[in-house]
């Protein structure tokens, strides 16, 4: 048998129902779906009403949400429903997350860039930072997962098999793309290369050994469920690139061929006539252009 199994789990597990309720709806999910609206609206614009728009609508949506949390922060019956066991994963992998991001823009745009470059002093933090980043985000995978009154999240460890897997496809087909479409690349496919076999020997320390507060059979149950919920999406964006295919060729096949342009008239060929010679001219070369472009037209 693969991997250590008689680990006990430090932190117990909630029993989640399932089944969103009418308040739930109301005041998480709509909110929740107003938030990518937001963020369209604010970013595409400009000053105009939209960002405005825009801007009130993530304000107003984020408010009710971390309202709601509030509340059932202090209602412990209310942790037995999903939704606030969503936005506390969020609260919690928020920090390492802006961490990793706000260091990945500066190590990236410190120095020689020709996108809005940052001082080159600037760089050695945007490293500092990323693996700061990195360094929070494996203490809580291995030492100190997201949990309340000593409940570990639900969600927390189908998170980190997406995430992990997510990082390996993605750090995979990065290294192949930098070492065929660029030249000299060679740092960069390297530093892609680490990160997806870095994610992968993650996941199989987790499949094997497990952590502290979760078997490693729990951890294989979570990573292969993860593998196949991103199958499906793979499999669903395949689909809907080749209807999106098929759809444009049934449609352009289908086009009736256009109709005749007629030929200009007298009036029209006296207007291009003076427009060409008050635009290019009316020497030897000119008057011969244009009795090119008269005997092209008649043909």
């Amino acid at each position: 048998m693969i991997g250590n199994v008689d680990v006990a789990r430090s932190k117990p597990l909630v029993q989640i129902s399932m089944p969103t309720s009418p308040e739930a709806a109301l005041f998480f999910w709509l909110p929740l779906s107003l938030l990518p609206v937001g963020f369209a609206l604010l970013f595409a614009g400009g000053k105009g009403a939209r960002a405005r728009i825009g801007l009130l609508l993530l304000g107003g949506g984020a408010g009710i949400i971390l309202f709601e949390f509030a509340e059932a922060w202090r209602a412990p019956a209310m942790w037995t429903v999903m939704e606030p066991w969503i936005v506390h994963l969020l609260l919690a992998v928020i920090g390492p997350s802006l961490l990793m991001a706000v260091g990945c823009g500066l190590a990236l745009f410190g120095g020689r860039s020709p996108v809005g470059p940052i001082p080159k002093h600037w760089r050695p933090l945007g490293f500092a930072t990323t693996f700061l980043g990195v360094g929070w985000w494996l203490w809580m995978l291995f030492k100190s997962p997201p949990s309340v009154a000593n409940i570990e999240n639900p969600f927390w460890q189908g998170y980190v098999s997406t995430a992990l897997i997510s990082v390996a496809l993605l750090g995979g087909f990065a290294t192949l793309f930098t070492s065929i479409m660029g030249d000299r690349r060679g740092k960069e496919s390297a530093a892609m290369a680490a990160s997806a076999l870095a994610s992968f020997a993650i996941l199989e320390l987790l499949m094997i050994d497990g952590t502290e507060y979760a078997a490693a059979t729990e951890w294989r149950e979570s990573i292969l469920a993860a593998i196949a919920d991103l199958g499906g999406v793979l499999a669903g964006i395949i689909l809907a690139v080749l209807l999106f295919v098929f759809v444009v060729f049934v449609a352009e096949r289908n086009l009736p061929l256009p109709e005749e342009v007629p030929r200009l008239t007298e009036a029209e060929r006296s207007r291009v006539r003076e427009i060409l010679e008050k635009h290019v001219g009316t020497d030897g070369d000119t008057s011969s252009n244009l009795s090119g472009a008269g005997r092209i037209e008649e043909e």
